[in-house]
């Protein structure tokens, strides 16, 4: 905690939360921007259609781990966004979000 002593630590884990989706999709005002002195890991991946006559499928980026500055109404935090992967099918995305 020394990296920010003053600050509250929230840790998610549920898997149905995501930021930046949530973000995209609100009628609020959310401004998130990824912070430049984090390293992000993206991965690349492609999401065949559920059905072969349903399309060619999306190719999308995942976030394996970023950083973000997010600004919602009054109030800033930093939110790390980390996701683990347990087994091939499953990834737990954790979502750590420094309140200073």
């Amino acid at each position: 905690m020394n990296l920010y002593p003053n600050a509250s630590i929230v840790v998610t884990q549920d898997r149905h939360f995501d930021l930046l989706r949530y973000a995209a999709s609100s009628g609020k005002a959310i401004a998130i921007r990824e912070l430049e002195d984090v390293g992000s890991i993206k991965q690349v991946s492609f999401h065949p259609p559920s059905r072969r006559r349903d399309g060619n499928g999306v190719v999308g980026k995942n976030v394996e781990f970023a950083g973000y500055e997010v600004a919602w109404g009054v109030h800033e935090f930093k939110a790390i966004l980390v996701t683990v992967r347990t087994t091939p099918e499953y990834n737990n995305t954790s979502l750590i979000a420094i309140v200073v």
